[in-house]
């Protein structure tokens, strides 16, 4: 399997305070209120979105790295 077809390859991205707190935001927006289906299919063609417990998960890792 290819790098850009896994996945589960890391990606790495710098992201001011301000860009981390919109992330956020939209992560928690988007787990409490769904994907729309036909306004993200476009980013989720190779792979589903995450789950509401993987966006928990992502988010503590967004907000505290490392810990």
């Amino acid at each position: 399997m290819s790098e850009a077809s896994d996945p589960e390859a890391l990606a790495s991205v710098v992201l001011t305070k301000r860009e981390l707190a919109t992330v956020v935001a939209a992560l928690r927006t988007a787990q409490e209120q769904g994907f729309p289906t036909l306004s993200y299919e476009l980013y989720f063609a190779d792979f589903p979105p995450l789950r509401r417990r993987e966006i928990d998960e992502l988010c503590r890792n967004l907000e505290y790295p490392g810990g």
